[in-house]
């Protein structure tokens, strides 16, 4: 098997605009962008007319339905402009995003600074990076942040019809550091069930259970996670539009329930609201401790921005 994450550097498909822009998605982020400015850099090229004060260059180009695109936002660093004429010509605008391309420009694009991002924004790539995710803890973390937007990244094509990225764009855009936590890997190809029914449950089993006192490995954990991360949508809390069970069927998600380990456990469904946020939670520590650790978990829902907050599409989950 390989642990080895996915890189779009490794096996190049320049002319293929989906893996532009998946390659700008994932490896030009504010957090990658300087670790990575050549790259991307040769990336951003082909959307210079984005940048540029003529409309007519983006509509030779056939631009007109890629200069908007989130991914291509980043692409700004290397072209002098700034956030604000960009919106303007991606908006249709006729002013163009570089704005005045005089000689007064500064034409050294690596002098650009790291992009502004929000708190937010930080705070999913921060979680979900792939460095991260290579603790236990860090992708219960990220997951705690993901689950209620897991269907905005199906992982793979049984999911399809789980698939809620048009239903709720606002929202998923919000939470595209999420695609880390089911795709950080190559895809796993799970044995065939022809022969032994419970094929894919034993691999499951033996990529994820730990015996007893063993210790926790890096091998062992990113083995794991590369099994059971297309997956992880079958451990959201059921009330959730994001648990893919009714798409995926019953059989399916309990062949994986091992990858419960990933995200803490038999001890993530122990504890209801009803029985750690209770009155005495002034008084009680644990019960203190307990109750905010189950809130966080649900932390979308008190989002005061409506495309960060998950309380529009999981309005029954976030009411309890």
């Amino acid at each position: 098997w390989s642990s080895t994450p996915n890189s779009f550097v490794d096996n190049p498909a320049p002319n293929d605009e989906a893996y532009i822009m998946k390659s700008l998605k994932n490896r030009c982020t504010p957090s990658l962008l300087l670790e990575n400015w050549e790259m991307c850099e040769d990336l951003c090229l082909d959307f210079e007319c984005c940048f540029r004060n003529a409309a007519s260059c983006v509509m030779s180009n056939n631009l007109e339905d890629k200069c908007d695109k989130d991914e291509v936002y980043i692409c700004q660093e290397f072209f002098n402009t700034d956030e604000d004429d960009y919106y303007d010509t991606a908006a249709g605008g006729s002013s163009g995003l570089a704005g005045n391309n005089d000689s007064t420009s500064n034409s050294n694009s690596n002098s650009a600074t790291q992009p502004n991002f929000d708190e937010f924004e930080a705070s999913m790539e921060d979680a979900c990076s792939p460095t991260a995710l290579t603790t236990l803890k860090g992708i219960e973390k990220c997951y705690d942040k993901c689950q209620a937007h897991l269907c905005c990244v199906p992982a793979d094509a049984l999911e399809k019809e789980f698939d809620c990225s048009d239903i709720y764009p606002e929202e998923c855009n919000s939470y595209y550091a999420c695609e880390n936590l089911v795709s950080l890997y190559d895809l796993w190809k799970p044995p065939s069930t022809r022969y032994d029914r419970y094929a894919v449950k034993n691999a499951v089993d033996n990529a994820c259970v730990l015996p007893s006192n063993s210790p926790v490995t890096e091998e062992w954990l990113a083995h794991c996670h590369q099994v059971c991360e297309a997956r992880m949508c079958c451990h959201a809390h059921p009330s959730l539009g994001s648990n893919c069970e009714d798409f995926l069927g019953v059989d399916e998600c309990e062949d994986y329930a091992a990858c419960q380990v990933l995200i803490g456990g038999d001890e993530r469904r122990s504890n209801s609201f009803d029985d750690v946020c209770i009155k005495e939670v002034s008084t009680n520590e644990d019960l203190f401790y307990d109750c905010e650790e189950a809130c966080n978990k649900r932390s979308c829902c008190f989002e005061d921005e409506p495309g960060l907050s998950c309380y529009k599409m999981e309005r029954e989950w976030c009411d309890e």
